[in-house]
């Protein structure tokens, strides 16, 4: 089973955030054609409520939000030791929202306008990375100090890393 089959035969969950509700369908949607099966929830406090009930592999979270803004909800989720994946989506740009986001706690941050394609392969890209958190790659230790890490397709000797090309990585 190639590591893209097996990552798709686990159910992976997303939670969608986000209050302009045709938004948050057409998220949904893509998501859904996309393998993943996802759910929606329009405010900051029923975010928190279905987290703690049934915490999803990744969150997808708009930071202007009724009831409780996206930062506060991020910071109350890690505070509670919930460990989902979260992506930032919000039209908030600059780069202070970024840092804050980041510094808060979140994985990615994404600005609208957005593209739902890029937004499908950055949700893809957390659930590789929480792949590879929970299955660690097998590391080989080969005489004369040479570490090959299989996971990241490095080697090292010595403590330094031996730069590789593409078809050598393969």
């Amino acid at each position: 089973m190639t590591q893209s089959a097996h990552l798709q035969s686990k159910t992976r969950t997303v939670l969608v955030v986000e209050d302009e509700k045709a938004l948050a369908l057409g998220i949904e949607d893509a998501l859904n054609v996309a393998g993943f099966q996802a759910t929606v929830v329009h405010d900051g406090k029923l975010a928190l409520d279905a987290i703690r009930k049934n915490a999803p592999d990744l969150i997808i979270l708009d930071l202007m939000l009724p009831s409780m803004n996206g930062i506060d909800v991020l910071r109350k989720l890690r505070a509670d030791g919930v460990r989902s994946r979260v992506l930032i989506l919000t039209a908030m740009a600059g780069e202070d929202d970024l840092v804050r986001g980041l510094e808060a706690g979140a994985d990615d941050y994404m600005k609208k306008p957005f593209s739902p394609r890029e937004l499908v392969a950055r949700v893809e890209s957390q659930f590789r990375r929480v792949h590879m958190d929970k299955n660690p790659a097998e590391v080989l230790e080969l005489p004369a100090g040479i570490r090959v890490d299989l996971g990241r397709l490095e080697v090292h000797r010595d403590g330094e890393l031996i730069p590789l090309t593409p078809r050598e990585a393969d």
